[in-house]
């Protein structure tokens, strides 16, 4: 960061807080993904090559920059925590970001000026990839304001422009506009020289009505000036920066009218009567640091939160003893107090001449006579001289000397403040054993926050912040998504002990293995959820309600994942193939299936490896032998296909049966058939994304009670293993 940077995001600050800010949000969100990015190793919803990690999702957070509060988007992980250090850095970071933001409005940054902001920042971003996203970022936040808009509406009236005196040898003017009503929004930055064309631009892209010009004495005044010949010409004294020093421009700053002539005094006469003197009497101004001021709010606004988390009986008791210190605190000031007293001189009203008490009457004019009273004398006095009764308060501070009562109500005022900061910093939690019972349920993915506000939302704990402290540990990270058995109005620490339980857990999973068709995997679904198997059907029977890719072509079978599932409370038909579902794409697009031209076909190739293969090491093999068979143009003669289009499952296969009319028979016809036959895992998925290297052009399950499979290019070869499987077949029988 140069100063010169600094100094321009000031003036930005100034000229148009939202501008900086807007621009800060955008470069720190642009480096909070690019450093998530490269501690998974992975973009959005892809997971790390190691599969250990991936993003999922964004949470909200308040980033104090010591300029603005802003709120962020910041990157959730799915195992691990991503909690930037430079975001909690403070000012600097908010000096850097800031500098880094606004510098960008003049120059449009690259890779490299990223690279310096994350070495001071300490930021973990290190690709030329992430630090180019960055920057882009930063370059299209920095294009939408110089495209737009100066008018015409709203008018500026007044212009203010400020120079830097240098920016790597440049240049760089900052002009911003003021409302009637004060309003501010920077209207330009540039790093030329040409001050004159700069402003002819500002012209051409709307601003209109200027009355007023702002700017330091020099060339930049004559400029602007001359390119609004009619506006009135505003000078700073010594203000070479008037940016800082005029923003808001008021209609105070407009010439006053001229004042009106003062009336020539009257020549005094004599006058034979006493009148009495006019005696002005000081106003008495009390001024109140404004430190104090905010003090004061402050313990307001403190005093009331503390009243609103105690007890009854405990708010009343606290507010009273306060009130109690803050009454004695008064009393003792006020006691300490000096006396003050004035002589205040008597003067005649504004253009009158002073009149003497007592005149007599002369041939000529008599000369004004000054005449001086005191307030004593006319029977005024101060506040402060009011003798106080005799009573308590006054035999109290006879004997106390003033400084230590003062001290003393004030160490107690603040005694009591602090105790109720305690209470307010406190986390608010219930106490006791919990009351009824209640289900939560915990979503996956959920941050602790999230989880502690779905507690407190379903009244099992008091606050947020009191879970959060309970599960600030390594048991936090534990926990897993389901529904649980509770109670309602349980301490945080209770509540967190409960989750960690798995017998509080309610669970009912379903076991899905790998290569079952369709029907077999409703089948299997409603007799272990008891949800009835018509359900299951109704919804297969319109799968566009449900989330498949793109590339099933509203085809179900093949793309329900098998997997072992949790089955909550209150789930249905459609919730759980539907979850299926989502958890194939998942696992597709940790593979890159999406990205492949042929997904689909990559999919009917997986199921049918699913279908013959015995162990996950013959997947790749069978693959390529589909791929060697399918570029030679031969058919692939699966008995797995035939048996599919039959709805049959067994190992005796018939000449007569390879003869069935079905499209997925691939006996008779060519290529892949019409779909998937089963619903493959993700061995087989991966297996037909990467075939395995060969030459083979037939397999046979030799032994299928072994789950042997042999694999062969030569025909006679394959024959040969057939024979064996026959034999093994009639063995078994």
């Amino acid at each position: 960061m140069t100063d010169s940077d600094w100094w321009l995001a000031r003036r930005v600050d100034v000229g148009e807080p939202a501008l900086l800010a807007s621009g800060m949000r955008v470069l720190a969100e642009a480096l909070m993904s690019a450093e998530a990015d490269e501690l998974c190793g992975a973009s959005f919803g892809r997971r790390s090559p190691d599969r250990k990690d991936h993003r999922n999702g964004h949470r909200t957070v308040t980033w104090d920059s010591g300029l603005h509060r802003i709120k962020l988007r910041a990157p959730k992980l799915r195992k691990s925590a991503y909690e930037p250090a430079w975001l909690e850095s403070g000012l600097k970071g908010g000096r850097l970001i800031a500098a880094a933001s606004a510098a960008a409005l003049v120059n449009a940054p690259d890779a490299d000026d990223i690279r310096d902001l994350v070495d001071s920042l300490g930021a973990g971003v290190a690709s030329g990839e992430h630090l180019a996203v960055v920057a882009s970022a930063l370059r299209t936040y920095a294009e939408e304001f110089h495209r737009r808009e100066t008018g015409p509406e709203p008018a500026f009236p007044t212009l203010v422009v400020a120079r830097s005196v240098s920016r790597d040898n440049d240049r760089v003017l900052i002009t911003a506009g003021v409302g009637e009503e004060g309003e501010r929004r920077v209207l330009g930055i540039t790093a030329v020289e040409d001050q004159r064309s700069f402003f002819e631009d500002l012209k051409a892209r709307g601003l209109t009505g200027v009355e007023t010009i702002s700017a330091p004495p020099g060339e930049v005044l004559n400029d602007a000036q001359q390119a609004w010949p009619e506006a009135m010409v505003r000078l700073v004294p010594d203000a070479p920066d008037p940016l800082l020093k005029s923003v808001p421009i008021g209609a105070a700053d407009r010439p006053a009218p001229a004042p009106a002539p003062e009336p020539v005094p009257a020549t005094p006469q004599p006058v034979a009567a006493v009148t009495k003197p006019r005696i002005s009497v000081p106003r008495v101004r009390v001024r109140i640091p404004r430190p104090l001021v905010l003090i004061g709010i402050g313990a307001a606004l403190s005093v009331l939160l503390v009243m609103l988390r105690l007890p009854d009986g405990m708010a009343t008791l606290y507010a009273g003893s306060l009130l109690v210190a803050l009454l004695a605190f008064g009393v003792a000031a006020r006691w300490t107090m000096k006396p003050r007293s004035a002589n205040v001189a008597a003067t005649a009203a504004p253009g009158e001449s002073p009149t003497p008490p007592e005149t007599v009457p002369q041939a000529g004019p008599a000369a004004p006579a000054e005449v001086t009273a005191s307030l004593a004398d006319l029977g005024v006095t101060w506040a402060e001289e009011t003798p106080v009764s005799e009573g308590w308060v006054s035999r109290l501070t006879a004997r106390v000397p003033r400084k230590l009562l003062i001290g003393g109500v004030a160490g107690v005022w603040v005694l009591l403040l602090a105790g109720g900061a305690k209470i307010l910093l406190t986390p608010n939690d219930y106490s006791g054993s919990g009351g009824s019972a209640t289900v939560v349920k915990i979503t996956a993915g959920s941050s602790l926050t999230e989880i502690g506000e779905t507690l407190r939302r379903g009244g099992v704990v008091a606050s947020v912040d009191a879970f959060v402290d309970a599960a600030d540990g390594p048991k936090g990270k534990v926990l897993h998504p389901g529904s649980y058995r509770l109670r309602k109005q349980l301490p945080a620490a209770d509540a967190m002990g409960l989750l960690l339980d798995p017998k509080n857990k309610i669970q009912s999973r379903v076991t899905v293995p790998e290569g079952l068709r369709l029907d077999e995997t409703l089948a299997l679904l409603a007799r272990k959820t008891k949800i009835p198997l018509a359900d299951f059907r109704a919804v297969a029977a319109h799968p566009e309600q449900l989330r498949l890719p793109p590339y099933a072509a509203g085809t179900l079978e093949g793309f329900l994942f098998p997997a072992t599932y949790d089955i909550e409370p209150g789930a249905t038909a459609h919730s759980l193939l539907d979850a299926m579902v989502i958890k194939f794409r998942q696992v597709a697009a940790g593979i890159g299936l999406p990205k492949s031209p042929r997904a689909r076909d990559t999919v009917v190739l997986a199921s049918l490896a699913q279908a013959e293969g015995g162990r996950d090491s013959d997947y790749p093999k069978i693959a390529r032998v589909i791929d060697n068979r399918l570029t030679e143009h031969k058919r692939l003669e699966l008995d797995t296909t035939v048996l599919y289009a039959q709805g049959r499952r067994t190992l005796h296969v018939t000449e007569n049966d390879t003869k069935v009319a079905s499209p997925y028979n691939t006996y008779r016809v060519a290529g892949l058939p019409a779909g998937p036959i089963a619903n493959p895992g993700l061995p087989a998925l991966r297996a037909a994304m990467k075939p395995a290297h060969g030459d083979w052009l037939w397999f046979v399950a030799t032994d299928p009670k072994h789950r042997i499979t042999r694999f062969t290019d030569s025909e006679d070869e394959f024959l040969s293993f057939r024979d064996e499987l026959n034999r093994n077949l009639r063995g078994d029988d």
